[in-house]
């Protein structure tokens, strides 16, 4: 696969290189051929992008597998000669996958029709920015000065008043601009998943879902984890209309007297930095230092807490850094970004914005709170582990691979036109998008059985039932990337499993989807994989619903729209308690709030889960090594990507009482054996500290139980060594 990476700018020490070098290296380990195009270094002067203050050096060293070339035009990054010289680039080269970062580049333009190359457009900042963005950037200097030519000065200039003059226009022009950026992609890329709603309220109904994505900043490596010494500090550019360092300073100046042995470093270069410094002194601010931008890992050496106090702020690099290397963000909550990397009280603070009191108060307790300093550290460390690139980085490669997927389904589609005339009417009569999509995952069960269970077809329901072991890869394959329901299959395609049915389903609300895997986890992921909907259900194929449940379903969401997992109750044929239940509505928060919840009890909204790269973990469940705790593992990955899951007291779906699990002992061989899988999966080595307390909590029941503690411990600890030394079979 070969990706090109666009933006205006590389070498530098800003976030977007930083975030460009870490992806590029990424990709490059992986088997990609990576080529970076971009401006030189100190070279950019064009309006509507903001140069970098420390051009031409990078913190993190650049794969030297990686191809670096350089724009023929520095004058004009969307210059006429640029964008043809990016056009005979990718179209000569091959490539497939085009990454607009920070979307400046017009590229996206240039291949918005085209099936062999994807531009991903990326917002690298919050979409409240770009209409400040734009107004900020429209100097004389960069608007008229850098454009060549008289014919081009003049319209440059009437445009520079316009946005000078007119009130609104420059927001006006930026909310255009950034739909054409969200539409005319492959794919839009956002930082947090708070983004993908609000871009969505600003267009209601004009964005089809899907089409924005978020995947968060990636880290590398292991920052130096080492004693604090009492410092506050601040790291990034110093500019008024976003980062807004005077207000640090003032907030500085309401703490400094009363804490007489910190001290508050400035890091950082931009065009406020004389302004600053001025006004420092103005303030007669004490133990307060301005310093340059480090290249080294000595930035995050020293201080013990992180301050931001941007009015805008799209991710902020700077917080994931410091947050490795247990250093506690304290930020004003200005945006979704900086909502996604710190939780408040639990790895770092969130202020109101923009309350200087609140945020001197906050700071001066947790100055003098050292133990909850400590905590919040520590915390900061151990979540900043979700955004490992080896996390960050298969997010990529699964968009990428959905990308090129939709070029072979469109080739396929072209070629099967003429003799599959009335299976692709069919297949276009499929809504893009439904409220709810009910998936039914199967093995060998005949699908008309299935079809003859489903409720009467319902406006916003559709049914995807995913048949697993009955299909060869490529055929498999084949079908899946037509989306097309085959009439016939000869034999020889079929492969070891339940005998193929020659089933065309008759209902517009359905479609089939085949996958060769294993397990009953691997088959709810091929159904995750191929669902369209807005929300989805999960269910076996012995099930029953009727209209009313999906109608309650629906209910649920609207009603507590904040909502991503909302998990509901069985009832058996005789219309009783599938278990014991709570009876009041209310948000999963903890492990235990999910450990026993079924996979036919979980829906959740499709966008929420993919953007996070959730999936099943295929080493568990029906037709694997250990039988079940899928959902558990499921559920406890949703919690830890911060999701809102939230269980609603209503029974929804109907199910006998006995099931294959429900027959076997919790204290059987195989259910210890997972159980200690799956504090292997959750715990790491601590699995076993995990297991011993679970020894002691239980030893009446396993007496009870005829089972010796030897035996009950013997068991857990040989499903966590098992899962610890062996590889990865699927992803959780």
């Amino acid at each position: 696969m070969k990706i090109l990476f666009l933006l205006p700018e590389y070498p530098s020490l800003g976030g977007v290189q930083t975030v460009t070098t870490q992806m590029a290296n990424y990709f490059q380990a992986v088997g990609c051929e990576v080529s970076i195009l971009s401006l030189p270094p100190g070279q950019l002067l064009v309006s509507d992008i903001s140069a970098s203050s420390f051009a031409g050096t990078l913190r993190i060293a650049l794969d030297q597998r990686v191809k670096l070339t350089y724009l023929p035009d520095t004058s004009d990054y969307n210059s006429k000669q640029n964008l043809n010289f990016i056009r005979n680039y990718v179209e000569q080269g091959g490539i497939s996958i085009v990454i607009n970062q920070g979307a400046f580049s017009k590229a996206y333009l240039l291949f918005r029709n085209n099936k062999q190359h994807k531009v991903i457009n990326v917002l690298r900042g919050c979409p409240a920015w770009e209409p400040v963005r734009k107004r900020k950037l429209n100097t004389f200097k960069t608007t008229v000065l850098s454009t060549r030519g008289i014919n081009k000065r003049i319209p440059a200039l009437l445009r520079y008043l316009a946005l000078k003059t007119i009130p609104g226009l420059a927001t006006t022009l930026a909310q255009k601009e950034l739909f054409s950026k969200i539409v005319h992609a492959a794919r839009f890329v956002v930082l947090a998943p708070g983004y993908i709603e609000e871009l969505h309220a600003n267009w209601p109904a004009k964005i089809a879902r899907g089409q924005i994505l978020s995947i968060s900043n990636p880290l590398t490596g292991q920052a130096t984890v080492s004693a604090r010494k009492p410092q506050l500090m601040y790291a990034g550019r110093l500019s008024r209309e976003d980062k807004r360092i005077d207000r640090l300073l003032r907030i500085w100046k309401q703490i400094e007297e009363q804490v007489p042995g910190w001290s508050f470093r400035i890091i950082g270069e931009g065009p406020e930095k004389a302004k600053l410094e001025k006004y420092a002194e103005r303030l007669g601010l004490k133990r307060l230092s301005f310093e340059s931008p480090r290249m080294d890992d000595t930035l995050y050496a020293e201080a013990s807490i992180i301050c931001l106090s941007s009015s805008y702020e799209g991710y902020g690099m700077v917080l994931l850094e410091a947050r490795q290397a247990g250093i506690v963000p304290v930020s004003f909550d200005c945006s979704a970004g900086v909502r996604d990397v710190i939780s408040h009280q639990r790895n770092g603070l969130l202020i109101p914005a923009f309350d200087e009191n609140a945020f001197a108060l906050s700071l001066l307790e947790l100055i003098r709170d050292e133990s909850q300093r400590n905590k919040l550290a520590q915390q900061a460390i151990e979540d900043a582990r979700q955004n490992d690139v080896e996390r960050i980085g298969p997010q990529w490669i699964a968009l990428f691979e959905d990308l090129l997927t939709e070029n072979r389904t469109a080739g396929i589609e072209t070629r099967e036109a003429a003799g599959n005339t009335a299976i692709e009417k069919q297949a276009s009569d499929l809504p893009e998008a439904d409220s709810l999509e009910v998936l039914i995952s199967t093995y060998g069960k005949p699908c008309s059985t299935i079809v003859d269970r489903l409720p009467k077809p319902m406006e916003g329901i559709a049914y995807l039932i995913s048949i697993q072991g009955v299909m060869a890869a490529e055929t498999t394959k084949s079908f899946q990337d037509q989306n097309l329901h085959p009439a016939a299959v000869p034999e020889a395609q079929a492969s070891e499993g339940p005998a193929f049915e020659q089933f065309e389903p008759q209902r517009p609300d359905l479609r089939l989807s085949y996958t060769d895997s294993k397990g009953i986890a691997a088959n709810r992921n091929n159904s995750i994989k191929a669902a369209r909907g807005e929300i989805v259900w999960l269910l076996d194929d012995d099930v029953r619903f009727e209209q009313a449940d999906l109608k309650r379903i629906l209910d649920c969401y609207r009603s507590v729209p904040e909502v991503d997992v909302a998990c509901f109750c069985i009832r058996t044929p005789e219309g009783k308690p599938y278990r014991h239940y709570k009876e009041q509505a209310f948000r999963m928060k903890s492990l235990d709030d999910v450990r026993d919840v079924s996979s036919i009890e979980i829906t959740f909204r499709l966008d929420s889960v993919r953007n996070k790269g959730l999936m099943f973990d295929e080493r568990f469940g029906l037709g694997r090594e250990w039988p079940c705790g899928e959902e558990f593992l499921f559920l406890a990955a949703c919690l830890t990507a911060g999701l809102h899951i939230h269980y609603f007291p209503f029974p929804v779906v109907e199910h006998p009482c006995e099931s294959t699990i429900k027959k076997l002992s919790q204290y059987s061989p195989v259910l210890l054996e997972k159980s200690g899988a799956v504090n292997a999966v959750i715990y790491g080595r601590k699995a076993f500290l995990r297991n011993l307390l679970s020894l002691i909590k239980a030893r009446k029941a396993i007496k009870n139980e005829g089972l010796s503690a030897r035996d009950f411990l013997a068991h857990k600890n040989r499903g966590s060594r098992k899962l610890l030394n062996s590889d990865r079979d699927g992803r959780s």
